[in-house]
């Protein structure tokens, strides 16, 4: 499926997505705008304060209500960032069983079979060639990657028709105009 990633794209590369960077704004109408962990939903309120104990605005440690407001806002958030996989797979299926596309390839279920030639990319739908969706530039940096780097280089890279931006930075155009145009039509239908 092109558009919808799979939901093994959806979870999290680390543990810390969960507890760690939990940010609140305001609570009890106190302005907080800090970063807070929560190691654990079990976590006690004195177990989060002690974790928390550097938490204050301008060295005065936070009111009591104010700290209430603050570990409900966290732990409902630690809960939202849980449930994200689950709510995600239910709102894909609605989707899946009430959208009617504008562009159904861009929605067809395939899985690419890599050709014997490295030098020929795969197609990314059926119907849907790469030469329809990238750039020939794109898909010259492509080959050349796959190729082991053969072509013109600078310190060892091949560079093709990308453009040196930094360091180790290059830049080349990806998607066709035509692809791009499909692709807000159908965000545009689908919203």
């Amino acid at each position: 499926v092109l558009c919808g990633p799979p939901y093994r794209w959806l979870l999290p590369d680390c543990h810390c997505f969960y507890s760690e960077n939990l940010y609140i704004k305001t609570a009890a109408d106190a302005v907080v705008d800090a970063y807070f962990t929560l190691p654990s939903l079990d976590t006690s309120d004195a177990q989060f304060w002690e974790h928390e104990k550097n938490q204050a605005v301008g060295g005065t440690p936070f009111p009591s209500q104010v700290r209430k407001e603050i570990l409900k806002q966290v732990r409902s958030e630690a809960l939202r960032r849980r449930n994200l996989g689950s709510e995600y797979k239910l709102n894909a299926e609605r989707i899946r069983e009430r959208y009617v596309p504008l562009s159904p390839r861009l929605f067809a279920s395939y899985e690419p079979e890599l050709s014997a030639d490295p030098s020929k990319p795969p197609a990314l739908a059926p119907g849907l060639p790469a030469e329809a969706v990238f750039m020939p530039e794109f898909l010259e940096a492509w080959t050349m990657a796959v190729g082991g780097g053969r072509g013109e280089a600078k310190d060892g890279v091949a560079l093709g028709r990308m453009r040196h931006v930094h360091l180790e930075c290059f830049e080349v155009p990806i998607l066709t105009n035509a692809f791009v145009a499909e692709m807000v039509a159908e965000v545009g239908h689908f919203k």
